[in-house]
């Protein structure tokens, strides 16, 4: 390293930080019913076994997974994680949440694995991703699984005002942008 960034200091990271950010439309006092427009279903898949597959309504175990567009990355209950049959694919080293959940230990995904989001009715098509993380069991303080940017921009979706999101299939979006072009 020394001779690819010379004169650069170079520091051994004892910890990795990770920096979560849960957005004020989930805290009911200050917007009133928004907890409810921002939760979500999630189910998560093994990119090397489509049967390996866990779920989550919006709301189980005391947790609620909510969609929080200034989260940079995803993480989901320890539970859920637990459900799965192949228990490898993620790191057994930890890292530290900071901001929501601040100080609670999450486990990065060693390797791919797909999610797709739903609103109880409707789901969206698999997203592969392996940005994604996992709390450590029983966090203290933490009540919310987080939908961050790296899934949601992979999704179609739309948020009307005051609404719940809607998540689309591929195939809807694609006649939806065909539609647009021709008007």
């Amino acid at each position: 390293m020394r001779v690819n960034y010379p004169g650069c200091y170079y520091v051994p990271v004892k910890e990795r930080i990770v920096e979560l950010r849960r957005f004020s439309a989930s805290d009911a006092n200050t917007n009133v019913g928004a907890e409810k427009e921002w939760q979500v279903h999630i189910r998560l898949r093994n990119t090397d076994d489509n049967l390996d597959e866990a779920g989550m309504a919006n709301v189980e175990q005391g947790f609620r997974m909510i969609i929080d567009t200034g989260a940079t990355t995803t993480v989901i209950p320890d539970f859920v994680r637990k459900k799965l049959s192949t228990r490898d694919g993620w790191n057994v080293s930890a890292s530290k949440a900071g901001g929501y959940g601040a100080g609670a230990r999450i486990f990065k995904a060693s390797r791919d694995w797909e999610i797709c989001l739903g609103d109880g009715k409707d789901w969206s098509g698999w997203v592969k991703t392996n940005e994604i993380y996992s709390w450590q069991s029983n966090p203290n303080g933490v009540t919310c699984g987080i939908i961050g940017y790296d899934v949601l921009n992979n999704i179609p979706h739309y948020k009307p005002c005051r609404k719940s999101y809607v998540l689309l299939q591929n195939d809807i979006f694609d006649n939806i942008q065909q539609l647009l072009q021709a008007v």
